[in-house]
Protein backbone atom coordinates (compact mmCIF):
# COMPACT_ATOMS: atom_id res chain seq x y z
CA UNK A 1 0.00 0.00 0.00
CA UNK A 2 1.04 3.47 -0.56
CA UNK A 3 2.53 5.47 2.41
CA UNK A 4 0.25 8.21 3.88
CA UNK A 5 1.97 11.58 3.74
CA UNK A 6 0.89 14.31 6.73
CA UNK A 7 2.38 17.85 6.42
CA UNK A 8 2.23 19.75 9.67
CA UNK A 9 2.46 23.02 9.56
CA UNK A 10 3.95 24.82 12.54
CA UNK A 11 3.06 28.42 11.67
CA UNK A 12 5.84 30.38 12.40
CA UNK A 13 7.97 28.67 14.68
CA UNK A 14 11.60 29.99 15.40
CA UNK A 15 14.53 27.37 14.85
CA UNK A 16 15.93 28.84 17.32
CA UNK A 17 13.24 28.50 20.29
CA UNK A 18 13.15 24.78 19.93
CA UNK A 19 14.89 24.17 22.95
CA UNK A 20 12.12 25.85 25.13
CA UNK A 21 9.75 22.32 24.13
CA UNK A 22 10.96 19.45 25.99
CA UNK A 23 8.32 17.48 23.47
CA UNK A 24 9.88 18.72 20.42
CA UNK A 25 13.31 18.40 21.53
CA UNK A 26 12.32 14.80 22.43
CA UNK A 27 10.50 14.65 19.16
CA UNK A 28 13.30 15.48 17.08
CA UNK A 29 15.20 11.93 18.21
CA UNK A 30 12.47 9.72 16.40
CA UNK A 31 13.22 11.10 12.98
CA UNK A 32 15.56 13.55 10.71
CA UNK A 33 16.18 16.77 11.33
CA UNK A 34 17.23 20.08 9.27
CA UNK A 35 17.39 23.31 11.15
CA UNK A 36 18.58 25.47 8.35
CA UNK A 37 15.85 25.45 5.95
CA UNK A 38 15.88 29.06 4.03
CA UNK A 39 11.93 30.12 2.85
CA UNK A 40 11.58 31.43 -0.33
CA UNK A 41 9.14 33.86 1.14
CA UNK A 42 8.85 34.85 5.26
CA UNK A 43 4.63 34.76 4.91
CA UNK A 44 2.81 31.72 4.97
CA UNK A 45 0.88 32.02 1.49
CA UNK A 46 4.18 32.19 -0.22
CA UNK A 47 5.71 29.89 1.59
CA UNK A 48 3.70 26.99 1.45
CA UNK A 49 3.38 27.35 -2.58
CA UNK A 50 6.68 27.17 -3.03
CA UNK A 51 6.60 24.07 -0.96
CA UNK A 52 4.15 21.93 -2.73
CA UNK A 53 5.03 23.77 -6.28
CA UNK A 54 8.96 23.47 -6.10
CA UNK A 55 8.85 26.34 -8.13
CA UNK A 56 9.61 30.30 -6.94
CA UNK A 57 6.75 32.85 -6.57
CA UNK A 58 7.66 34.29 -10.11
CA UNK A 59 7.07 30.54 -11.53
CA UNK A 60 4.01 29.66 -9.82
CA UNK A 61 2.16 33.06 -9.97
CA UNK A 62 1.73 33.34 -6.00
CA UNK A 63 4.70 36.01 -6.17
CA UNK A 64 3.31 38.89 -3.74
CA UNK A 65 1.09 38.95 -0.32
CA UNK A 66 -2.07 39.98 -2.35
CA UNK A 67 -1.44 37.57 -5.21
CA UNK A 68 -2.48 34.02 -3.14
CA UNK A 69 -5.00 33.03 -5.84
CA UNK A 70 -2.67 33.54 -8.68
CA UNK A 71 -1.43 30.15 -8.60
CA UNK A 72 -1.37 29.08 -12.13
CA UNK A 73 -3.39 26.55 -13.93
CA UNK A 74 -0.52 24.96 -15.72
CA UNK A 75 1.67 24.45 -12.56
CA UNK A 76 1.43 21.19 -11.00
CA UNK A 77 0.68 21.52 -7.54
CA UNK A 78 1.12 18.83 -4.97
CA UNK A 79 -1.94 17.89 -3.75
CA UNK A 80 -3.46 17.09 -7.16
CA UNK A 81 -0.21 14.92 -7.88
CA UNK A 82 -1.58 12.99 -4.84
CA UNK A 83 -5.28 12.77 -5.83
CA UNK A 84 -4.47 11.82 -8.92
CA UNK A 85 -2.39 9.11 -7.71
CA UNK A 86 -5.20 7.72 -5.66
CA UNK A 87 -4.65 9.49 -2.12
CA UNK A 88 -7.69 10.88 -0.36
CA UNK A 89 -6.86 14.47 0.15
CA UNK A 90 -7.53 16.73 3.50
CA UNK A 91 -7.12 19.92 4.41
CA UNK A 92 -7.75 21.40 7.98
CA UNK A 93 -6.71 25.39 7.88
CA UNK A 94 -7.11 28.57 10.20
CA UNK A 95 -8.22 30.25 6.99
CA UNK A 96 -9.74 28.91 3.69
CA UNK A 97 -7.49 31.21 1.65
CA UNK A 98 -3.96 29.47 3.13
CA UNK A 99 -4.02 27.08 0.13
CA UNK A 100 -5.36 26.67 -3.05
CA UNK A 101 -8.50 23.87 -3.31
CA UNK A 102 -7.00 22.04 -5.92
CA UNK A 103 -6.65 18.59 -5.60
CA UNK A 104 -8.37 18.35 -1.85
CA UNK A 105 -11.59 16.54 -1.51
CA UNK A 106 -12.11 17.69 1.78
CA UNK A 107 -11.64 20.96 3.17
CA UNK A 108 -11.74 22.16 6.74
CA UNK A 109 -11.33 25.90 8.42
CA UNK A 110 -10.34 25.67 11.96
CA UNK A 111 -11.20 28.38 14.78
CA UNK A 112 -8.24 29.36 15.50
CA UNK A 113 -9.61 31.19 18.52
CA UNK A 114 -12.37 28.50 19.64
CA UNK A 115 -11.02 25.21 18.42
CA UNK A 116 -9.16 22.44 20.26
CA UNK A 117 -6.91 21.73 17.50
CA UNK A 118 -5.55 19.15 19.14
CA UNK A 119 -8.28 17.21 19.68
CA UNK A 120 -9.92 17.87 16.09
CA UNK A 121 -6.67 17.23 14.62
CA UNK A 122 -5.87 13.83 16.05
CA UNK A 123 -9.65 13.02 15.68
CA UNK A 124 -9.22 13.74 11.36
CA UNK A 125 -5.56 11.17 12.05
CA UNK A 126 -7.74 8.43 13.45
CA UNK A 127 -10.62 8.56 11.24
CA UNK A 128 -8.58 9.18 8.10
CA UNK A 129 -6.51 5.88 9.25
CA UNK A 130 -9.65 3.87 9.04
CA UNK A 131 -10.43 4.21 5.81
CA UNK A 132 -8.69 2.03 3.26
CA UNK A 133 -7.11 4.23 1.01
CA UNK A 134 -3.77 6.27 1.26
CA UNK A 135 -4.42 9.98 2.66
CA UNK A 136 -2.10 13.15 2.05
CA UNK A 137 -3.66 15.47 5.42
CA UNK A 138 -2.26 19.03 5.90
CA UNK A 139 -2.88 20.35 9.10
CA UNK A 140 -1.73 24.12 10.34
CA UNK A 141 -1.33 24.24 13.96
CA UNK A 142 -2.29 27.98 14.56
CA UNK A 143 -1.30 28.37 18.62
CA UNK A 144 1.97 30.68 17.48
CA UNK A 145 0.08 32.85 14.76
CA UNK A 146 -3.27 32.69 17.38
CA UNK A 147 -1.21 34.70 19.95
CA UNK A 148 0.90 36.64 17.97
CA UNK A 149 -2.15 38.20 16.78
CA UNK A 150 -4.39 38.26 20.01
CA UNK A 151 -1.29 40.37 21.55
CA UNK A 152 0.76 42.15 19.05
CA UNK A 153 -0.71 42.21 15.50
CA UNK A 154 -4.26 43.81 17.49
CA UNK A 155 -2.09 45.85 20.28
CA UNK A 156 0.37 47.65 18.20
CA UNK A 157 1.23 49.29 15.07
CA UNK A 158 4.28 48.04 12.93
CA UNK A 159 5.53 51.96 14.14
CA UNK A 160 4.65 51.35 17.49
CA UNK A 161 8.06 51.65 19.56
CA UNK A 162 6.24 50.13 22.96
CA UNK A 163 6.73 46.76 20.95
CA UNK A 164 10.53 46.89 20.26
CA UNK A 165 10.81 48.10 23.43
CA UNK A 166 9.19 45.00 24.69
CA UNK A 167 11.60 42.44 23.51
CA UNK A 168 11.73 40.18 26.49
CA UNK A 169 8.19 40.15 27.05
CA UNK A 170 7.37 39.18 23.93
CA UNK A 171 10.02 36.55 23.84
CA UNK A 172 8.18 35.45 26.71
CA UNK A 173 4.85 35.49 24.90
CA UNK A 174 6.41 33.54 22.33
CA UNK A 175 7.96 30.76 24.22
CA UNK A 176 4.39 30.02 25.94
CA UNK A 177 3.00 30.06 22.52
CA UNK A 178 5.85 27.74 21.01
CA UNK A 179 5.46 25.24 24.16
CA UNK A 180 2.09 24.57 23.23
CA UNK A 181 3.05 24.26 19.58
CA UNK A 182 5.22 21.22 21.24
CA UNK A 183 2.43 19.50 22.85
CA UNK A 184 0.22 19.34 19.84
CA UNK A 185 3.34 17.79 17.77
CA UNK A 186 3.94 15.32 20.08
CA UNK A 187 0.00 14.53 20.34
CA UNK A 188 -0.11 14.01 16.03
CA UNK A 189 3.15 11.98 16.73
CA UNK A 190 1.85 9.97 19.30
CA UNK A 191 -1.79 8.95 17.52
CA UNK A 192 -0.12 7.76 14.36
CA UNK A 193 2.35 5.78 16.51
CA UNK A 194 -0.57 4.29 18.68
CA UNK A 195 -2.43 3.44 15.35
CA UNK A 196 0.70 1.02 14.51
CA UNK A 197 0.73 3.17 11.23
CA UNK A 198 4.82 4.97 11.47
CA UNK A 199 6.22 2.52 9.13
CA UNK A 200 3.34 3.37 6.40
CA UNK A 201 3.34 7.12 7.00
CA UNK A 202 5.72 9.92 6.27
CA UNK A 203 5.00 13.01 8.71
CA UNK A 204 6.92 16.48 8.16
CA UNK A 205 6.97 18.79 11.06
CA UNK A 206 7.80 22.15 9.22
CA UNK A 207 7.66 26.00 9.60
CA UNK A 208 6.54 28.43 6.96
CA UNK A 209 8.77 31.46 8.50
CA UNK A 210 9.83 32.69 11.47
CA UNK A 211 8.13 35.29 13.78
CA UNK A 212 10.18 38.55 15.26
CA UNK A 213 9.80 39.77 18.57
CA UNK A 214 10.89 42.79 18.19
CA UNK A 215 14.54 42.75 16.94
CA UNK A 216 13.96 44.92 14.08
CA UNK A 217 12.24 48.24 13.92
CA UNK A 218 9.45 47.79 11.12
CA UNK A 219 8.15 44.64 11.88
CA UNK A 220 6.29 43.34 14.06
CA UNK A 221 6.52 39.37 13.33
CA UNK A 222 7.13 38.38 10.16
CA UNK A 223 7.01 39.37 6.57
CA UNK A 224 9.07 42.88 6.29
CA UNK A 225 12.06 41.95 5.97
CA UNK A 226 14.67 38.39 5.35
CA UNK A 227 16.46 38.38 8.81
CA UNK A 228 17.39 34.95 10.21
CA UNK A 229 14.78 35.26 12.53
CA UNK A 230 12.07 34.79 9.59
CA UNK A 231 13.52 33.58 7.16
CA UNK A 232 15.53 30.83 8.84
CA UNK A 233 12.89 27.69 9.05
CA UNK A 234 13.41 23.78 10.02
CA UNK A 235 11.78 20.57 8.99
CA UNK A 236 11.51 17.01 10.87
CA UNK A 237 10.75 14.27 8.72
CA UNK A 238 9.38 11.30 10.87
CA UNK A 239 8.17 7.55 9.79
CA UNK A 240 8.04 5.21 6.53
CA UNK A 241 11.96 4.47 6.88
CA UNK A 242 13.50 8.16 7.68
CA UNK A 243 16.80 7.43 9.63
CA UNK A 244 16.27 8.45 13.44
CA UNK A 245 18.20 10.93 15.90
CA UNK A 246 19.91 12.57 12.90
CA UNK A 247 20.71 16.10 12.35
CA UNK A 248 21.73 18.81 9.36
CA UNK A 249 22.60 21.97 9.81
CA UNK A 250 23.89 23.12 6.27
CA UNK A 251 22.42 25.80 4.53
CA UNK A 252 18.98 24.21 2.62
CA UNK A 253 15.95 25.55 1.23
CA UNK A 254 11.98 24.89 1.46
CA UNK A 255 11.81 25.01 -2.11
CA UNK A 256 13.41 21.27 -1.85
CA UNK A 257 10.87 19.95 -0.09
CA UNK A 258 8.71 19.17 -3.46
CA UNK A 259 11.55 17.55 -4.96
CA UNK A 260 12.31 15.20 -2.28
CA UNK A 261 8.98 14.19 -1.56
CA UNK A 262 8.14 13.24 -5.31
CA UNK A 263 11.27 10.77 -4.95
CA UNK A 264 10.25 9.33 -1.26
CA UNK A 265 6.90 8.75 -2.99
CA UNK A 266 8.26 7.69 -6.58
CA UNK A 267 5.39 10.48 -8.06
CA UNK A 268 6.20 12.50 -11.19
CA UNK A 269 6.03 16.09 -11.95
CA UNK A 270 6.31 17.94 -14.96
CA UNK A 271 7.54 21.67 -13.12
CA UNK A 272 11.04 22.01 -13.51
CA UNK A 273 12.25 22.91 -10.36
CA UNK A 274 15.19 24.03 -8.95
CA UNK A 275 14.77 22.07 -5.67
CA UNK A 276 16.80 19.74 -4.41
CA UNK A 277 15.77 16.05 -3.72
CA UNK A 278 17.21 14.95 -0.25
CA UNK A 279 15.70 11.51 -0.20
CA UNK A 280 18.80 9.36 -0.19
CA UNK A 281 20.35 11.68 2.82
CA UNK A 282 16.87 11.27 4.70
CA UNK A 283 16.49 7.44 4.00
CA UNK A 284 19.70 5.84 4.15
CA UNK A 285 21.65 9.07 6.11
CA UNK A 286 24.22 9.25 2.48
CA UNK A 287 26.04 12.77 2.40
CA UNK A 288 23.83 15.97 1.03
CA UNK A 289 25.16 17.29 -2.07
CA UNK A 290 27.21 20.28 -1.91
CA UNK A 291 24.65 23.38 -0.94
CA UNK A 292 23.66 25.66 -2.98
CA UNK A 293 22.80 29.35 -2.93
CA UNK A 294 19.34 29.91 -1.70
CA UNK A 295 17.25 32.96 -1.81
CA UNK A 296 14.50 34.79 -0.17
CA UNK A 297 12.48 37.74 -0.77
CA UNK A 298 9.35 39.75 0.66
CA UNK A 299 7.31 42.83 0.10
CA UNK A 300 8.29 44.73 3.08
CA UNK A 301 4.73 44.16 4.21
CA UNK A 302 4.66 46.00 7.54
CA UNK A 303 7.75 48.03 7.30
CA UNK A 304 8.83 51.49 6.79
CA UNK A 305 8.97 50.95 2.94
CA UNK A 306 6.26 50.83 0.81
CA UNK A 307 4.21 47.42 0.84
CA UNK A 308 4.15 46.41 -3.10
CA UNK A 309 2.24 44.01 -5.01
CA UNK A 310 5.07 42.31 -5.40
CA UNK A 311 8.61 41.66 -3.44
CA UNK A 312 11.38 44.42 -3.21
CA UNK A 313 13.53 43.16 -0.61
CA UNK A 314 15.45 39.90 -1.91
CA UNK A 315 18.43 37.96 -0.07
CA UNK A 316 20.83 35.62 -1.17
CA UNK A 317 22.99 33.20 1.46
CA UNK A 318 26.02 31.24 0.55
CA UNK A 319 27.55 29.16 2.95
CA UNK A 320 28.04 31.62 6.18
CA UNK A 321 27.48 34.50 3.94
CA UNK A 322 23.92 36.23 3.45
CA UNK A 323 23.48 39.38 0.93
CA UNK A 324 20.38 41.43 0.75
CA UNK A 325 19.18 44.27 -1.62
CA UNK A 326 16.36 46.57 -0.81
CA UNK A 327 14.95 47.66 -4.19
CA UNK A 328 13.02 50.35 -3.07
CA UNK A 329 16.10 52.15 -1.05
CA UNK A 330 18.52 50.40 -3.62
CA UNK A 331 20.83 49.45 -0.40
CA UNK A 332 23.07 46.45 0.10
CA UNK A 333 23.76 44.38 3.10
CA UNK A 334 26.37 41.71 3.86
CA UNK A 335 26.33 39.65 6.96
CA UNK A 336 28.75 37.06 8.15
CA UNK A 337 26.33 34.58 9.74
CA UNK A 338 29.44 32.51 11.21
CA UNK A 339 30.84 35.60 13.09
CA UNK A 340 27.88 37.95 13.24
CA UNK A 341 24.98 35.44 13.66
CA UNK A 342 22.34 38.28 14.77
CA UNK A 343 22.71 40.17 11.64
CA UNK A 344 24.14 43.94 13.45
CA UNK A 345 27.06 44.61 11.69
CA UNK A 346 26.96 44.99 7.73
CA UNK A 347 29.91 44.61 6.14
CA UNK A 348 29.20 45.21 2.50
CA UNK A 349 31.95 47.47 0.83
CA UNK A 350 34.51 45.04 3.51
CA UNK A 351 33.96 41.64 1.05
CA UNK A 352 34.56 42.80 -2.46
CA UNK A 353 35.12 39.75 -4.31
CA UNK A 354 32.57 37.84 -2.26
CA UNK A 355 29.96 40.32 -2.69
CA UNK A 356 30.31 40.66 -6.17
CA UNK A 357 29.91 36.69 -6.78
CA UNK A 358 26.89 36.56 -4.71
CA UNK A 359 25.50 40.39 -6.19
CA UNK A 360 25.49 38.46 -9.63
CA UNK A 361 23.97 35.59 -8.61
CA UNK A 362 20.84 37.49 -6.78
CA UNK A 363 20.25 40.24 -9.52
CA UNK A 364 19.98 36.83 -12.09
CA UNK A 365 17.89 35.39 -9.88
CA UNK A 366 15.61 38.44 -9.85
CA UNK A 367 16.05 39.17 -13.21
CA UNK A 368 15.26 35.51 -14.38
Amino acid sequence: MKPNLIFVLLDGSRWDRIHTSKEFSNLIKSGTFMNNVSTAFPYTFGALNVILTGLYGKENGVDGYYRVKDLKDDVDFLPEILHNAKYYTVKSLIHEKVLSDRGFDEKIVDNEFEDDQIKQHTDLLKKLFQKNQPFFCFLQSAMIHTETVSKVLKKFDWDDQNFYDQKNKNMEIYDKAFHHTGIYANKIFQTVLEANQLDNTLIIFFTDHGTGIGERFGERNYGSFTFEETIRTFCLFVGFGIKNNQTYAGNLANIDLFSTILKILNLQSSNKSPGIDHSTYLLHGSPLPSTTPTFSETGALHGPFPSPEKSNVFCIKSDHMKLIYYKSEKKWELFNLKNDPNETKNIYGQEIEQEKILKKQLLDWITR
